[in-house]
């Protein structure tokens, strides 16, 4: 895909605010959002009220994180490819599209190497002249430390930056192998920054799996409403 686009998936029901929902081009094939349509029921049974949007940023042949994962280190070129886009997409193009839509508060909700997007965009956030709610990274496929500005990240934030992690990701810790980073992404273990607006979740114990694929994260939503972690 050359140019990333926001399809409405479903207009507002009674709240004037917007969900962008930000999937990993490298979490499952692409061709058309039709393979979310569980996330949009659950996060209307959760109380989510406004509207909801879908970046399609990247329609590419690679289907699964997991399957780069296993190839190993033959894997590492996809990888620095797709991170770069995500950048590229978070920081240039999500904030324009953002701006063009008739809504002025928004929220985040991201997936894997979705939360890179997410993570840029809330850097340049100010090219929205729009308020930026809450964040959601689930998955998140963004070092956690020092070496990432989370403060600049967090700064435009009304809400929370709300991290979900999985100490088991198996996919995660294999890139953190193959990749040698020294210290390792939001996915699995908490953001390191102590902030107002960051709030880091352990979704370990209710998952129960190891596996990434985004569509184990979806018993985690009620407990974030439940424990008024999101407040919607």
């Amino acid at each position: 895909m050359d140019r990333p686009e926001l399809l409405l998936i479903e207009p507002p029901l009674s709240v004037p605010e917007a969900l962008i929902f930000i999937d990993s081009s490298l979490s499952c094939q692409l061709h058309y959002p039709i393979h979310s349509s569980a996330w949009w029921s659950v996060l209307r049974q959760v109380g989510w009220r406004g509207s909801i949007y879908y970046l399609a940023w990247d329609r590419s042949p690679y289907s699964l994180l997991e399957y780069l994962a296993q190839m190993g280190p033959e894997s590492i070129g996809y990888w620095q490819r797709y991170k770069s886009r995500a950048k590229r997409v978070g920081k240039s193009r999500l904030p324009l599209l953002i701006s063009d839509l008739p809504e002025q508060k928004f929220s985040l909700f991201s997936l894997s190497l979705g939360a890179r997007v997410a993570y840029y965009t809330m850097q340049d956030w100010l090219k929205t002249s729009a308020c930026l709610n809450n964040a959601l990274f689930l998955a998140g496929a963004v070092l956690r430390g020092s070496s990432k500005d989370w403060e600049g990240a967090a700064r435009s934030l009304q809400g929370r930056l709300i991290n979900v992690y999985n100490v088991e990701d198996w996919v995660l810790k294999r890139f953190c192998q193959m990749l040698d980073w020294e210290r390792s992404p939001c996915g699995i273990k908490p953001i390191k920054l102590t902030h107002d607006h960051i709030y880091n979740v352990n979704a370990t114990p209710l998952m129960k799996t190891a596996k990434h694929e985004p569509a184990y994260y979806l018993p985690v939503l009620q407990t974030l409403v439940e424990r008024e972690i999101w407040k919607l």
